[in-house]
């Protein structure tokens, strides 16, 4: 078993990064016309996991990510290009902490963030 020990700025790095990602999908989900309980039901999740995920209560797998992303008629890019545009602002650097948390913790592809400035 991992250890899962986060320092407390691991943990504020993620809770920030999942604030950002709650509003993307909130915003994704209302421009969609969706409401949180059919978004639950077409990715098949339990309605709590996707309010949870919302409100940045919870983080989602990439797995996950990209089955609400399918109900919300986004390709795996744009949910990815439009998760890095809600994250514009924040230093590279914590943006790259998240995304290899992601990527070590779901093990399912690797991401790699693409910044202007020297963040």
């Amino acid at each position: 078993m991992r250890n899962r020990e986060l320092t407390i700025d691991d943990q504020r790095i993620l809770k920030h990064c999942a604030q950002r990602l709650g509003e993307f999908l909130h915003q994704m989900r209302e421009q969609g016309g969706w409401t949180q309980e059919a978004v639950s039901l077409h990715a098949q999740l339990d309605n709590k996991t996707f309010r949870r995920i919302e409100r940045a209560e919870s983080s989602p797998t990439l797995e996950t990510l990209l089955l609400i992303a399918r109900v919300l008629g986004l390709t795996p890019s744009e949910l990815f290009h439009g998760i890095a545009d809600a994250l514009e602002g924040i230093p590279a650097t914590i943006i790259k902490t998240c995304v290899a948390r992601m990527t070590v913790e779901d093990g399912l592809f690797e991401i790699e963030v693409w910044r202007n400035s020297g963040g």
